[in-house]
């Protein structure tokens, strides 16, 4: 007897895509088509033309193309093709379209029009074994044209890690949809709101932001529709939908690399344009104010202090005087969003603020507290990025990077991630490139213990351990997807990203002193606006970064930069007494 998966392997075989023109000629050739699943079969079908493109899924073909044809958004279309597999179910399609949309998404040929209410990521019978299937038809997809990238390439890519069309799991699901619900009722009765969307490293907070912003970009905008079947189809209804026309969103992200990359993203998708990404100071100098602020990596938005140069500091203080009348009003940057939008739904972990200039603790937590009051506090729990247990990698850094002494550390082995310690750095490198043959993406990280001496003389090495010299990031927008393997990336040029494997170098700035105690070495850290006292804060009590502070933020940059892999994470301790800690080590 042949296995259930045997007979699925066969029919995978046999999986056709056919073409037909996109209009009423189409139409008429669908339905003298002699096979059967074009009429009552579940298929998955794209419909383009040279820049735009939709996917969609339907047990009825013909039916669903007739209606698509007097779609006025969809009339431009050329070119309709069906994917058509006898093993395939409702299930399976749904898989199926929502892979294809983020996948096109990520390629960045073509404009992808449809809406992301209906991304689903379900489980079902047999899925596994779809993937590969799934896979298949991206390749033969491309070789008729339509993808410029293999599937493995288009996932690396920062259009498709950033993609709106990413599906949501469960987690993130429960918080976006509190999130729409207080939003409409808080619209409906003009009543300003503050949420809050807590999660560490890896939950996938950018994606939520992203995810919301084009959800209500969408609503925004007439006749468009969901995908299919989605959580959110309700707030498509008429009455519901009104409420959110013509509202100004903006989505604030204060790192600069990172900002870059999502204005790429939001340039190639419907509905979102990249003028929608901003910076604190644009929202703090604009004229209009915001209906809908979402705000990445909150936690480094500015407290009021010395900013990078006079000239910012000075630009800093116009705003200020700007919103509150008064230059030295020591208010922040979260203070300006507050004061130029009715509602602000702040992504944020605490554990993520790097830098003094960055809001305090007690500034980010009297937000948790105030949202905790009004029920708008949500948490992201689920760890997304690492593949394995991540509570077992979790509790492995802890103790690394605890303040506390700590006996040496067995390095766990975790089932489905490459995690290493390496005693010989050179042989990390190697190993770091030969992940990025393998996978790509694979980058070395390092703490900010080595100053940035290639800044100004371009062939002198930055880092330098025994017999390697290393550069830090040619480039401050987007290293992570246009870097080599041969250089470093720092906590300000990673802090956002994925990566596939992670090669970390833990420099001199962290050490373990002569009782145990982790400890920052001021002298040698290098980050000079890291380490810098804040100057002009109001607060005598906050100006001074202190020793106990500057280990925060060191402890933090590491957390974040030792969190990073995917699939893997490579450490190199040697150059700091915190490899003591490391059994074996």
């Amino acid at each position: 007897m042949t296995s259930s998966k045997q007979q699925i392997a066969q029919a995978r075989r046999h999986i056709q895509i056919l073409e037909f023109p996109f209009s009423d000629v189409g139409s008429s050739e669908i339905k003298i088509e002699t096979n059967s699943r074009l009429h009552n079969w579940p298929v998955v079908y794209i419909i383009n033309n040279d820049e735009r493109l939709y996917v969609g899924e339907t047990t009825n073909f013909l039916s669903r193309t007739r209606q698509h044809l007097q779609n006025k958004q969809k009339q431009e279309l050329e070119e309709i093709r069906v994917i058509l597999d006898g093993t395939f179910n409702k299930s399976t399609c749904l898989d199926l379209e929502s892979q294809l949309i983020m996948l096109f998404s990520g390629d960045g040929k073509y404009e992808v029009i449809n809406s992301n209410a209906g991304v689903a990521d379900c489980d079902y019978f047999d899925r596994e074994h779809y993937q590969v299937s799934f896979d298949q038809i991206v390749e033969n997809l491309r070789v008729l044209g339509l993808f410029n990238q293999s599937a493995l390439d288009i996932r690396n890519s920062n259009l498709f890690k950033y993609s709106p069309y990413k599906a949501l799991n469960e987690d993130q699901l429960q918080v976006t949809a509190a999130i729409m619900d207080d939003l409409w009722r808080s619209l409906e009765i003009d009543e300003p709101s503050v949420h809050i969307i807590q999660g560490s490293a890896g939950t996938g907070k950018t994606i939520v932001g992203i995810f919301l912003t084009k959800l209500l970009s969408d609503l925004g905008t007439p006749n468009q529709v969901p995908t299919s079947e989605s959580v959110f189809d309700d707030y498509y209804l008429e009455g519901y939908k009104q409420l959110f026309e013509g509202r100004k969103i903006g989505l604030v992200v204060p790192q600069q690399s990172l900002r870059a990359s999502v204005k790429d993203v939001f340039s190639k998708i419907s509905s979102l344009d990249r003028s929608m990404v901003l910076t604190p100071f644009d929202v703090g100098e604009s004229d209009e104010r915001f209906d809908i602020l979402i705000v990445d990596e909150a936690h480094r938005l500015n407290r009021y202090s010395a900013q990078a140069n006079g000239a910012m500091t000075n630009r800093y203080r116009k705003v200020n005087e700007r919103l509150f009348g008064n230059p030295e009003s020591g208010n922040s940057q979260l203070d300006w969003l507050r004061k130029q939008c009715d509602h602000l739904i702040l992504l944020l972990d605490p554990e993520q603020s790097v830098r003094p200039q960055d809001l305090t603790p007690k500034e980010i937590y009297r937000y948790i507290d105030s949202s905790h009051t009004t029920e708008r506090f949500h948490a992201l729990h689920s760890q997304l990025r690492i593949q394995g247990d991540s509570a077992e990698y979790g509790d492995f850094l802890d103790q690394l990077l605890s303040v506390a002494p700590q006996s040496p550390i067995e390095v766990p082995t975790i089932e489905g991630y490459d995690l290493r310690i390496f005693n010989d750095l050179e042989e990390m490198i190697e190993e770091i490139h030969k992940r990025e043959q393998e996978f790509g993406l694979s980058r070395l990280a390092a703490g900010y213990a080595w100053e940035w001496v290639s800044k100004k003389n371009k062939g002198a090495p930055d880092i330098v351990i025994g017999d390697c010299k290393l550069f830090w990031n040619s480039t401050d927008t987007d290293w992570v997807g246009r870097g080599n393997p041969d250089e470093v990336g720092s906590i300000h040029t990673l802090q956002g990203y994925d990566l596939n494997y992670a090669g970390v170098i833990i420099g001199p700035d962290i050490e373990v002193d002569e009782h145990g105690f982790l400890r920052a070495n001021r002298a040698r850290y290098a980050d000079k606006r890291g380490k810098a006292d804040v100057g002009i804060a109001l607060d005598p009590a906050e100006r001074q970064t202190t020793d106990e502070a500057l280990l925060r933020y060191i402890r933090n940059c590491y957390r974040v930069l030792l969190t990073r892999g995917i699939r893997g994470t490579y450490i190199y301790a040697g150059a700091s007494t915190l490899r003591q800690r490391l059994q074996g080590a």
